[in-house]
């Protein structure tokens, strides 16, 4: 099955003494670009959270080679510069670098503005052609940039229309070809916000809602929530 977009990110970050997987930070970013991807902008995308700790490796390492030829975009997720020379990761990016000339090769690495400072060390931006794309996801705007990047290079914009992906700086959803119009902007106080690593727990000041999450690196949604605005705000 041929792809549009492969997402390569480190899976698991440990194990705990209760012997329980992990999933990092770039796994939740992972999904999420996925879904917005696969569901919103119907691009098809290869994704997999198949944990190599708990599944055949010779399986889901043929697969791969299967899928990363035939997959046009390499979406590169980093949060940890430690992660970047991870095998699978390494060998993901080697394979499409391998089976792609440089001039078919469209890469964006979206990382964290920590591992920004250590790009000059990793090996993917010294090649002469086909360097990735840098996509810092702490920043908003920067993910709307991604999205739309991905969007106008399989053509699904309409012309004239390089930003059809928006996302609201207040609620943070992301919304396509102007369907936001019509919907309230309904979201937390993202500076009333406060994170409990060891209860894995959201805490809304603004409101005093109390949210469980998966694991401490486990992304959250900022709304709905007790602010209500007529109209999104987009940059």
């Amino acid at each position: 099955m041929d792809y549009d977009v492969f997402i390569s990110f480190p899976l698991t970050e440990h194990r705990s003494s209760f012997k329980e997987t992990i999933n990092t930070k770039d796994f939740y970013i992972a999904k999420k670009i996925h879904s917005v991807l696969q569901n919103l902008l119907h691009v098809h995308t290869f994704f997999s959270d198949v944990s190599l700790l708990d599944n055949d490796k010779t399986d889901f390492w043929a697969k791969i080679h299967e899928v990363i030829p035939r997959s046009l975009v390499l979406v590169i997720v980093l949060t940890k510069a430690k992660d970047y020379e991870r095998f699978y990761c390494a060998e993901e990016r080697r394979l499409y670098y391998e089976s792609h000339p440089s001039d078919k090769r469209k890469i964006y690495f979206v990382c964290s503005k920590a591992v920004k400072r250590h790009i000059k060390e990793f090996d993917i931006f010294d090649v002469e052609e086909g360097k990735p794309e840098i996509i810092l996801w702490e920043e908003l705007r920067q993910q709307q940039k991604f999205y739309n990047f991905i969007n106008n290079y399989f053509g699904k914009n309409e012309p004239g229309k390089d930003e059809e992906v928006l996302i609201c700086t207040k609620c943070e959803k992301v919304f396509y070809k102007d369907n936001h119009i019509g919907t309230m902007c309904v979201h937390h106080d993202k500076s009333e916000i406060k994170v409990d690593e060891e209860t894995l727990s959201v805490r809304f000041n603004c409101c005093n809602k109390v949210i469980r999450i998966e694991n401490k690196n486990a992304l959250f949604d900022i709304a709905p929530g007790c602010v209500q605005e007529p109209n999104h705000t987009f940059e």
